[in-house]
């Protein structure tokens, strides 16, 4: 069964044959956690479409958002570059958190966590290039506030 998944997981790393071990486990975590990851958090997607009875906007983009993080691996294996989708990951995964916290509960709200995640996975992925994950982050937060 593990042989199975890590095959599946493979169909989406472009050049697996080329790469040296160290990459190879990277490539399989990112594609991992971006097909579990999303997988786990539509029970929030669930949550908020019985719980927001208005099914508003915010709602619908909060779920567009946790479900885009499945296109993601698509996005690795056709552009053969980890670190745009490390980048795309840690944009969307910073907009949907502090969107979501913004619209659903603010400092108490279930989305604030995931900005630690979000910039966790871009100091993983990105660890060279720090000061750009920051930048995104920063960015990210000063719209937030100003909202």
């Amino acid at each position: 069964m593990l042989q199975k998944a890590i095959s599946f997981i493979d169909t989406f790393i472009p050049d697996r044959a080329l790469m040296e071990r160290a990459d190879l486990s990277v490539a399989r975590n990112f594609v991992f956690t971006h097909i579990v990851g999303p997988t786990f958090s539509q029970v929030i997607s669930v949550y908020l479409y019985r719980a927001d009875t208005n099914h508003g906007w915010q709602m619908w983009t909060i779920i567009a958002c946790i479900t885009l993080f499945w296109a993601l691996p698509f996005i690795y294996k056709w552009t053969n570059n980890i670190r745009l989708s490390a980048l795309l990951t840690v944009q969307l995964l910073t907009f949907t958190s502090l969107f979501g916290t913004f619209n659903y509960g603010g400092v108490s709200s279930p989305f604030l966590p995931w900005l630690i995640v979000a910039l966790l996975l871009g100091f993983f992925y990105l660890s060279d290039r720090t000061a750009l994950v920051l930048g995104i982050f920063a960015a990210n937060f000063v719209v937030f506030v100003t909202a």
